[in-house]
């Protein structure tokens, strides 16, 4: 994981947060800012690119148990950016 995120800090071209500064920076946007304030992010937090983490893991089956686990290992091992683990609802 560690060598991914090195590749992505040295040959990215392209702004990391493209996308998450229609909310973070727009300044049409103060409800949506507001909110992420309320959840804890700062100033500075919104110069830093939002990255969301779906995981379809689920302790009910045991093909796919280790997923919930692997989503917060990624997020612990980023110091680039923000990150929050979204769990969505198991198929199968």
């Amino acid at each position: 994981m560690k060598q991914i995120l090195t590749f992505v800090r040295q040959n990215s071209t392209m702004a990391l947060n493209k996308y998450s500064k229609a909310v973070t920076q727009d300044p049409t946007q103060p409800a949506a800012q507001a909110m992420l304030h309320a959840i804890g992010m700062t100033d500075e937090d919104f110069q830093k690119p939002l990255i969301g983490i779906a995981s379809t893991g689920y302790e009910g089956n045991p093909c796919n148990m280790h997923l919930n686990e692997l989503a917060q290992e990624i997020k612990l091992e980023s110091t680039l950016k923000l990150w929050w683990v979204w769990f969505s609802i198991p198929l199968g």
